[in-house]
């Protein structure tokens, strides 16, 4: 038996808009797509998260690194923003 589908997942993905879906429901997918084998050769993982202040408080940024060094990740972090610009860019441009 197959496991059941997230319409929220779904849906986010469809529409890319992840406000679709929880910050769990993610995880949860990714960790199902590894476990899986659906995405091989993994070598490092970055997971940048947003935690919103109460009003008046400042926002924090916590971030989870594994498989190489922090730093490192983050230019892998960096060099994917800079493709999804790419991305988005050249998609309104046409």
């Amino acid at each position: 038996m197959s496991d059941p589908v997230n319409l929220r997942e779904m849906r986010a993905l469809k529409e890319h808009d992840a406000r679709l879906w929880s910050p769990l429901d993610c995880l949860k997918a990714v960790v199902r797509d590894l476990e899986s084998g659906e995405l091989k050769s993994v070598d490092a993982i970055y997971i940048a998260m947003l935690r919103k202040g109460e009003t008046g408080q400042a926002a924090s940024f916590p971030f989870y690194t594994a498989g190489a060094p922090a730093l490192e990740l983050r230019g892998v972090l960096a060099q994917h923003l800079h493709d999804i610009c790419i991305a988005f860019t050249e998609s309104k441009s046409q």
